[in-house]
């Protein structure tokens, strides 16, 4: 509805009686109040007033209206009505956003914790067969950057390097060889590395699938881990398999596994604590 602001305003009661306009307010003979409620509503006009009349404004002053205005044909139902599923729509969408801002902020994530590897409480070994004989090895210099939440572990972030120069199996002859250019190649390969791609929780513990580089040849490997943190120290332990052959170590006589078996198996025991 339109009202005319350039005119006083004027009793709204040309019969002489005061009636309800919004439930907050009162319009008598005389006199105007301003204090709206914010919801439209319908209210019928008093004998002798043109039809209906629809009061949505909170800060305007009533004024006479328009000579010659007529107001649409509505009855308190059908505004009503209007009314009610105008809002039940903005209800919804109102109650969709705040359901989707709830549920983001139900449960931030943590920030990871970041883990310095503890180098002589961890170690990292590995077994092979040679002619039917099982013998252990292992490697002296790894590092790792472990970035790790327990409760969010698919935000963690894992990375190892490891010095292939470093491998000694307590062999003389075998330890010799190994960083030659037939096995690790240090030379031209001195570390191996592995980069965490995804981490989840399994039924026991956890896993950690990613991408291990070896000789300059990168193969996905899945390495099963358990996990004990006690305060700020955490201890992961985890086993892996893997095939050399796959990674190109043996060359020349030891590229077939009749010397020494393709299937290697990798240790890893690693004490950490938080570095934060």
């Amino acid at each position: 509805m339109k009202f005319d602001v350039t005119k006083d305003a004027t009793p709204f009661s040309p019969c002489g009686r005061s009636w309800r306009g919004a439930p907050d307010d009162t319009i008598s003979e005389g006199s105007v109040r301003k204090s709206y409620s914010a919801r439209a509503e319908i209210h019928p006009s008093p004998e002798g007033f043109p039809r209906d009349f629809v009061f949505a404004d909170r800060e305007a002053i009533l004024r006479k209206p328009y000579e010659g205005f007529v107001p649409p044909k509505r009855t308190p139902s059908s505004v009503s009505r209007l009314a009610r599923a105008t809002f039940s729509r903005k209800g919804r969408r109102m109650s969709f956003v705040l359901l989707a801002l709830a549920l983001s902020g139900a449960a931030p994530m943590a920030d990871a914790a970041e883990w310095k590897v503890l180098a002589p409480k961890s170690a990292l070994t590995f077994t092979g067969t040679q002619m039917g004989e099982k013998f252990t090895g292992a490697f002296s210099r790894f590092d790792a950057r472990i970035s790790f939440d327990p409760e969010h572990p698919e935000s963690a972030k894992i990375a190892v390097t490891v010095d292939l120069a470093s491998a000694t199996t307590g062999d003389r002859q075998r330890d010799g060889a190994l960083p030659d250019k037939d096995w690790f190649d240090v030379a031209k390969t001195p570390n191996a590395t592995f980069v965490a791609t995804e981490v989840k929780r399994a039924e026991k513990g956890f896993v950690a699938t990613g991408d291990l580089t070896l000789r300059g040849v990168t193969k996905k490997i899945v390495l099963p881990f358990s996990l004990d943190i006690d305060g700020r120290t955490a201890r992961a332990r985890g086993h892996a398999d893997l095939l050399r052959n796959e990674f190109g170590v043996g060359q020349g006589d030891y590229a077939s596994d009749a010397w020494v078996a393709f299937a290697v198996g990798v240790d890893v025991d690693l004490t950490a604590e938080r570095a934060d």
